[in-house]
């Protein structure tokens, strides 16, 4: 007995594993990684971060390759990745079946060729052939041994039942019967045909048509359905359209090939599947214009080139966008209805143009036009050479169309914005060396702290220190300007006196003078500026903080030298700081060192010259000075200023 309950117990946990086993792999593993590596010169690395049990693959094109990934899930259900790799224009992907879960990744080249996808070790390696003469349309990819190996995929259900395929040479192309020719397309339309059926398949429908003009019918899933037709000698034109395009299917003609695609019942008119091979752009153009149901006119400018794509479940007015931009083509508006595709150099000078002037009110003119062409995608469609700038009212005209003349507007409205302004108070005072020292203990806070002494505040203002100090002559106020500046413009205030300092020029003269030369000086006199000068210019964030970039001279003149020159001393210091409204910046370390001399002799003997020089003391004395500044920005309404009055002067200096 306790056998047998073994065995159940081991049959049940071998049937709980099989079951998890079956139910991983029916729900599969989100695919999330959809990027592209470079190997080697000729072979990628597909999506490098997952492992794959299982792929299978279709060229339908020369540069388009689909992949279908089993057992991955892609949850967006469907997008696009522009350029994943140099070599590949665009990756499509979109979740195909979901029992099991099977991943499509359509990619499409730059350059057509034969591409050969390989399995090693669970990664998915892609190897880029020359085009090949005829390409196998379907490859099954296995992977190659390993220790585990897994079930080949079925194909997704819903999808349109494929031929048996040929058999292919070693070289993997497929030998096929030749066709016969074939009438243009227009010709083809254009001949008549006589058909009767009663509620039959489209599809059926479709293989007479393809056996009575020797046609290649291309379908997606979406094209089903009964439907019934009596035709009596009528154009296959007229049949098509009845047939196909009175019920919402769409249908292209290059050939010998007919491609036929439902679109969606929703207002967005997606197209389910989507194949344009070896098609000129215009031709696609065409095509999608009957889709869509819109008037596309091709203006001379737009190149003919030959385009390849496919797409699943894309909207078409995405699909005509994508078309567009990728062949560097703009779309202009008519009307409603009616479109014009240009290229961007014609676009430039394409449609009604008006007039009108933008009058700028904080921002110049000159702004407005390094904005637009400082960017590639303004530059590109507003051509400024139609601008006219009247610095005299401050106005902007151009001569544009509407569409361009709004975007001007949205532009001019992003930038003509008023400039913050800052009143900055500034206060420049000397004071004794030593007392700096005791005034610095505390200078990162706005006051001096004591100790608690009974009742008395254990901190004072420094204003009120500063003014202690000014009483005691141990500090002097050298300036306490107050300016008004704007945002990012620099600002100046400068204090001082102007010297006229004497000087000689030599020139030759005709007469010889009584030290026997021609040289005659000539006295002049030249300006020496001495004072104070500061340099402020504030930044205003959009949180209303304050940068300021301060530079303070100042100039002071020492006793003339031997020759009778003025000599002119300097101190100045440069700073960067950022400090919010009210705040207060201290500066130091502008210091000054003065020698004196003080003389004492008796007041009677001082009179006799010889006693006078006997009897003097001579007192020398050296004294040290520092500039403190203390800057105090304030921000101010635009509209409104309010000045600093007396009453609020404290609060400038906390």
């Amino acid at each position: 007995m306790e056998h047998h309950t073994r065995g159940v117990r081991v049959g049940t946990f071998l049937v709980i594993l099989a079951l998890a086993g079956g139910f991983s792999v029916a729900f599969g593993d989100s695919f999330s990684d959809p990027t592209v590596a470079t190997h080697d010169a000729r072979t990628l690395k597909l999506f490098p971060t997952l492992t794959f049990q299982d792929v299978k693959s279709r060229q339908p094109g020369p540069d388009i390759l689909m992949l279908d990934l089993p057992f991955f899930s892609y949850e967006p259900g469907a997008s696009i990745v522009l350029a994943p790799h140099p070599k590949i224009k665009f990756m499509r992907l979109s979740q195909v079946s979901g029992n099991p879960d099977v991943t499509r990744a359509t990619l499409v080249f730059k350059e057509p060729g034969t591409f050969v996808p390989r399995l090693v070790g669970g990664n998915l390696f892609l190897e880029l052939l020359p085009p090949a003469a005829v390409q196998a349309p379907v490859l099954a990819v296995r992977p190659v041994p390993s220790a585990k190996t897994s079930r080949p995929m079925d194909a997704p259900s819903g999808s349109m039942p494929s031929r048996p395929l040929p058999e292919s040479g070693p070289a993997g192309a497929v030998a096929r019967p030749a066709l016969p020719e074939i009438p243009p397309a227009g010709g083809l339309l254009d001949q008549r045909v006589s058909m009767q059926f009663e509620q039959e398949e489209l599809s059926e429908i479709l293989r007479a048509l393809a056996i009575k003009f020797n046609l290649k019918v291309v379908a997606d899933s979406g094209v089903r359905g009964r439907f019934s037709i009596s035709a009596q000698d009528v154009p296959l034109r007229e049949v098509l359209k009845n047939l196909l395009l009175q019920k919402n299917f769409q249908y292209t003609l290059k050939g010998n090939e007919l491609t036929v695609i439902s679109l969606g019942q929703d207002s967005g008119r997606v197209a389910r599947e989507l194949l344009f091979r070896d098609l000129s752009l215009k031709d696609a153009l065409q095509t999608l214009s009957k889709m869509m149901n819109v008037n596309l006119i091709i203006h001379e400018s737009v190149e003919d080139k030959q385009v390849n794509f496919y797409v699943e479940n894309l909207n078409l007015d995405e699909l005509l966008d994508l078309l567009i931009t990728t062949n560097n083509l703009v779309k202009k508006p008519h009307n409603e209805n009616t479109f014009i595709i240009m290229s961007k150099e014609e676009a430039k000078g394409f449609g009604t143009k008006e007039y009108r002037t933008f009058k700028l009110v904080n921002a110049k003119p000159a702004e407005v036009i390094s904005m637009i062409t400082g960017s590639k995608s303004l530059a590109e469609k507003i051509d400024t050479s139609n601008m006219a700038v009247n610095e005299r009212i401050n106005a902007l005209s151009c001569y544009d169309t509407p569409e361009n003349l709004e975007l001007i507007a949205k532009v001019i409205e992003n930038i003509d914005e008023k400039l913050k302004q800052a009143v900055i108070e500034v206060k420049l005072l000397e004071v004794a060396r030593d007392s700096a020292k005791s005034l610095g203990i505390d200078l990162k806070t706005t006051s001096i702290s004591v100790n608690d002494i009974t009742r008395l505040p254990t901190s004072y203002p420094l204003a009120a220190k500063l003014d202690f100090l000014e009483s005691q002559n141990k500090a002097k106020t050298l300036a306490s300007p107050k300016i008004r500046a704007v945002h990012g413009k620099k600002a100046t205030i400068s204090i001082g006196k102007i010297y006229p300092v004497p000087y000689y020029r030599y020139e030759v003269a005709t007469n010889t003078n009584i030290f026997g030369n021609n040289i005659q000086p000539y006295k002049e006199y030249r300006d020496v500026k001495v004072g104070i000068r500061l340099d402020v210019t504030p930044e205003i964030t959009r949180d209303n903080e304050i940068t300021l970039d301060l530079n303070v001279t100042v100039d002071d003149t020492e006793p003339p030298n031997a020759d009778g020159q003025l000599v002119r001393s300097e101190r100045s210091t440069t700073t960067y700081v950022r400090v919010k409204d009210g705040e207060t910046v201290v500066l130091g370390g502008l210091i000054r060192n003065q020698d004196s001399t003080k003389s004492n002799s008796p007041a009677v003997l001082n009179k006799i010259p010889l006693l006078r020089r006997l009897l003097t003391q001579n007192n020398v004395s050296n004294s040290e000075s520092e500039m403190i500044m203390l800057v105090t920005p304030h921000l101010v309404n635009l509209d409104r200023f309010e000045s600093v009055t007396a009453a609020n002067q404290e609060v400038i200096l906390k």
